[in-house]
């Protein structure tokens, strides 16, 4: 979702503490939709069958000052599990996806190919932890957020 603000002048900047309550729209751009099934796969509160997958570690890198072990993962057959991420169209030119995570399993960078896009990283701050605020416009009210 994103709220366009014809006023604002493009400066990097945090958002808002208290999101607005009008002017949210989904992007309409269709390129972004496999980006977005990404970040939400990401976010998957089950696991992928492991029989599908081939991965192996690749090695030990330090993020934020932080040891991460660093995990590449590549599936055997073009059909990749809608919970996971998107690959190119063929085994052939899929790329394995890379995944950095430290030590309590807690995901922190993921390097992949995703169809339509190309190569793209998602780096995870997970030092910054933001009040979460309800936006009515997406049906959270406030004190009650949605499900």
């Amino acid at each position: 979702m994103i709220r366009p603000d014809p006023t604002a002048v493009p400066t990097p900047a945090m958002p808002p503490l208290v999101p607005p309550a009008d002017g949210w729209r989904l992007p309409a751009d269709p390129d972004l939709a496999p980006l977005l099934g990404l970040i939400f796969a990401l976010a998957a509160d089950r696991p992928d069958p492991a029989d599908r997958w081939a991965g192996r570690w690749v090695g030990r890198e330090h993020l934020n000052g932080e040891p991460v072990d660093v995990l590449e993962v590549a599936t055997p057959n073009p059909v990749v599990p809608a919970s996971r991420t998107p690959a190119a169209a063929t085994p052939d030119t899929a790329a394995p996806t890379r995944y950095w995570l430290d030590r309590a399993g807690r995901l922190h960078r993921v390097l992949t190919d995703v169809t339509g896009i190309g190569p793209v990283t998602v780096a995870l701050n997970r030092a910054d932890r933001p009040t979460l605020r309800p936006v009515e416009a997406l049906g959270g009210r406030p004190g009650l957020p949605a499900p």
